[in-house]
């Protein structure tokens, strides 16, 4: 038993530089899907709860970013008007306060299961507002035959609405704080947050 724990917590050990390397929520699963099946096949849980992620941003922030870690955009800094002249807008995207990010994953009461929860605290400025959000996620692997696995694992973001506001100008005309462009001629980014799912069958000869 004391090896099996030992594989696990190695396991665990590199999970967090596998998941903060990831390029998409699916290599995320992957990744899950992999320790609950590792679990499964030596009948053992993973000795503790663990991050794999943990995200702290401060105010002076360059980049904005959704909850899932994709960025949405460049924090705006020097527009220029119609007329050609410049302003600094970089204030009205600045966050007013420091930003969390985190999950974290815990075993649960049967080997090759595990539940995944996190949280982002959202993203608050003048003119750009990220709501918080959750994540929830679950791996199972099934022991279906001798040496014959069937793992699944679903997770991701709920949540993080991005909301952006206009400016106005002395005639009370509304327009894009980031590039003083009409409001009507703004085109927002878009803000899709990613999920994965994730199905495998494994067959040990």
């Amino acid at each position: 038993m004391k090896s099996f724990t030992r594989t696990m917590i190695a396991i665990v050990g590199v999970v967090v530089a596998l998941l903060s390397l990831s390029a998409s929520a699916m290599d995320d699963g992957r990744v899950i899907a992999d320790i609950a099946l590792a679990a499964k096949q030596q009948n053992v849980a993973p000795p503790q709860p663990w991050l794999s992620a943990l995200r702290i941003t401060d105010n002076d922030n360059t980049a904005i970013d959704l909850a899932d870690g994709a960025q949405l955009m460049q924090r705006p800094k020097l527009a220029v008007s119609y007329n050609n002249e410049a302003h600094n807008v970089s204030r009205f995207y600045q966050a007013s306060l420091p930003r969390v990010n985190m999950v974290w994953h815990y075993a649960g009461r049967k080997a090759g299961e595990i539940f995944s929860v996190g949280v982002d605290s959202g993203y608050q400025a003048k003119k750009i507002t990220i709501r918080p959000a959750l994540f929830v996620g679950y791996a199972r692997s099934l022991s279906i035959g001798s040496g014959k696995y069937f793992t699944f694992a679903a997770g991701g973001w709920f949540g993080g609405r991005v909301a952006h506001k206009a400016c106005r100008d002395e005639m009370n005309r509304k327009y894009y704080c980031g590039t003083v462009t009409a409001w009507s001629d703004f085109d927002p980014p878009s803000h899709k947050l990613q999920r994965y799912h994730q199905l495998v069958y494994v067959h040990e000869f």
